[in-house]
């Protein structure tokens, strides 16, 4: 999915309605804003965890990368893992 389109799931799930969900470890967490994040990545598989730092959990989707600024993630995913929608 392209990161517009993830964006744009993640608005309209969040409060007061019940959140985007992301798969990891066999647990269902939930995002609840993101940032789109233009990166030039051609050769990396959507869902890969790019980057985890205080600003958030960047993700690499089909085009682009989006941030998770407001997640539920505990623990946090490491770089590298992959996430699943």
């Amino acid at each position: 999915m392209s990161a517009r389109g993830i964006y744009n799931l993640i608005r309209a799930l969040s409060e007061p309605y019940v959140g985007a969900e992301i798969l990891y470890q066999e647990k269902h967490y939930k995002v609840w804003e993101a940032r789109i994040i233009k990166v030039h990545a051609p050769n990396i598989e959507p869902g890969k965890v790019l980057r985890v730092d205080a600003s958030g959990i960047l993700i690499k989707a089909y085009d682009d990368a989006i941030l998770c600024t407001r997640h539920t993630f505990y623990p946090l995913p490491k770089e590298g893992e992959y996430l699943y929608p």
